[in-house]
């Protein structure tokens, strides 16, 4: 089939080479019809100054970049520098192609939408550098409007930064005075309430306070162990009489210390008496009732003595309690002023940081009011006027055509010998 295919070609091989010299000229007249269109470009660099008021830095992460560079591409694209290019060149009012008749303003309209498509913009990655190319019919134009451009966008951004800057310093200048006029007023609330409270040392005076509630606290935990543990030797006397003798030291009175001297004089008669008197001779039941009295007055003794006691550190115990309610009551008072006092530290130095933070944003305003601008564009090439032009492609297209004639040629010879075969 291929040896046909070729056979077939080489018979058909004149008609073939017209058709493609055909199509050949063809395109060539069509690019010789076609206006040439130029390309100048202009490299240009935005640099972003550091803004003591936002922070804003030239290091910044790889989305902020994008961001930074997809704004300004839309900026330079926009429609009032745009406009302002125009009333700058009066000759891009023939890159229009304006109609006798028109309307202005519909004439204007599509001039912008040739323009925005004219200017093309190339950013290079990870960088802050742009290319800004202009396409256009005339090589010396292009290369006039890629640099006018680039001017007016520059002088354009100065003056909108300008008015900015010139908005946010009035506007932090009153922010400015109302936080000082509050950071004074603040300030003077508090040196009166000092004043009038006398709270100079008030955190000396909360400390003092608190370890003497802590030592009343000691003391008060203190008597409650001793009247329990009197209270249990009271509960042993008077269970039991036989064991008197044990807690006459803890009574600590001398009646019952000269009452238990005698109570242990007797004690030794009694047992002399046992070797040498009967147990019903008057004289031992007389030492053995003397005995039992003595007893009986020791035991009511001791029995009153611990009940005092009791008795005493229990009202020693209110008296230590009352006056630990009167140290939390004082204390209460004393942290409310204490509160009052930190309130009134903490809005001032809430007050001061925002006081110095505006005043700080005034200051870095009023810089960059002076310098005009945030964003310095520098222009690192210039557009040159452009040696030859970049549309139409002709050798690119001429050779397509030719391919695409001997494809057609090729197509019509195939089709008419099928037909032949058919018929």
């Amino acid at each position: 089939m291929t040896i046909d295919l070729l056979a077939t070609c080489w018979r058909r091989k004149i008609f073939m080479i017209v058709f493609t010299a055909c199509f050949f000229l063809i395109t060539l007249i069509a690019l010789l019809c076609v206006k040439l269109t130029y390309e100048s470009t202009t490299v240009i660099r935005l640099m972003r100054l550091t803004d003591p008021a936002s922070g804003m830095t030239q290091e910044s992460s790889l989305y902020d970049k994008l961001s930074f560079i997809e704004t300004h591409k839309n900026m330079i694209k926009s429609r009032t520098v745009l406009a302002r290019l125009i009333d700058a060149l009066p000759f891009l009012q023939g890159w229009g192609d304006p109609k006798p008749g028109q309307n202005p303003e519909i004439a204007k309209e599509r001039l912008l939408a040739r323009l925005q498509k004219s200017i093309i913009l190339r950013h290079i990655k990870f960088t802050d550098i742009m290319d800004v190319a202009v396409r256009g019919p005339d090589k010396r134009e292009v290369a006039i409007v890629a640099n006018t451009l680039i001017r007016i966008y520059h002088d354009w951004l100065e003056e909108e930064n300008a008015r900015t800057y010139e908005t946010t310093v009035q506007f932090l200048g009153k922010r400015v005075t109302l936080a000082r006029n509050k950071l004074q007023e603040v300030e003077e609330n508090l040196r009166e309430y000092g004043e009038a409270q006398d709270v100079i040392s008030i955190d000396e005076e909360i400390k003092d306070k608190l370890k003497a509630a802590n030592d009343l606290a000691i003391a008060i935990a203190d008597i409650n162990a001793k009247i329990e543990y009197y209270t249990e030797v009271l509960e042993k006397v008077r269970a039991s009489k036989e064991s008197i003798s044990t807690m006459v030291a803890l009574a600590d009175n001398d009646v019952i210390t000269d009452l238990a001297k005698s109570y242990d004089a007797l004690e030794l008669r009694v047992r002399l008496s046992r070797k040498y008197l009967q147990p019903d001779h008057p004289k031992y039941i007389e030492l053995i009732d003397r005995r039992t009295n003595l007893v009986d007055e020791l035991h009511k003794r001791l029995m009153e003595v611990f009940q005092t006691k009791i008795m005493e550190l229990r009202v020693l115990k209110s008296k230590k309690t009352d006056e630990m309610n009167n140290y939390k009551k004082e204390l209460y008072g004393l942290k409310k002023k204490y509160q009052s006092i930190e309130r009134l530290r903490r809005e001032f130095k809430t007050n001061e940081e925002a006081y110095l933070r505006l005043l700080k944003n005034y200051e870095a305003s009023e810089v960059l009011e002076a310098r005009k601008s945030l964003v310095e564009v520098v222009t690192i090439s210039p557009a040159a006027e452009p040696l030859k032009h970049i549309l139409p492609k002709r050798t690119r297209t001429m050779i397509l055509g030719m391919i695409f004639g001997f494809f057609m040629s090729l197509c019509i010879v195939l089709l008419q010998e099928r037909f032949k075969k058919i018929y």
